[in-house]
Order: C-alpha cells, then structure tokens, then sequence
C-alpha cells in the first residue's frame, strides 16, 4: 500500500517505500540529477542485514558520468553479501 502513495522517485512522505533500481550492479537512487556523485566523501556504511560496520562508500550510478565505476565501492556486504539496498551510508 505504501509504495500506491508515491509513484516518484522523490517523496518527502515518510510511508513512501524508497524505489532502488538494479542495474550493472549499480544502485540508482534519489539523488540530485544534475550533481556529480564521483567525488563523494567516504563514510560509514552498515549492514541492516548483520549489522556489519565498515568505512567506505556504497556505489551509485553518477547521472553526469554513468559509465564511470569505482572498484573500491561496495555492491554488497562484505559478512553477508546483502545486497546494496540493505546497506546504509552515515556520517559519525
């Protein structure tokens, strides 16, 4: 029911399931169309599955320069092999 309430991307409701989308291991998400993503600072990322705590950067699709990778980003967690969406970023 909650994802009937916002077909968007962008929802400012906090019942509004946040829409990740799959492709070439890339999570696509809400971010800024016209900001560049490559230059993010590292942070905290957890695991929500096992609660796995690491410092990094979870890798998202840059929309000014899609083809571009950084191997060092996480696809998945490193314990569990969740999978990117299970993943949070966070600055202590």
């Amino acid at each position: 029911m909650a994802s009937e309430l916002c077909n968007s991307t962008v929802s400012n409701d906090s019942t509004c399931i946040r829409r990740v989308i799959r492709g070439r291991g890339i999570a696509q998400t809400n971010f800024p169309i016209n900001k560049c993503l490559c230059d993010r600072p590292r942070s905290h990322v957890l695991c929500r599955v096992c609660g796995f705590l690491t410092w990094g950067r979870i890798r998202y699709a840059c929309p000014l320069h899609p083809l571009t990778l950084f191997l060092s980003d996480l696809t998945q967690c490193p314990c569990c092999r969740a999978y990117e969406f299970m993943l949070s970023e966070f600055n202590a």
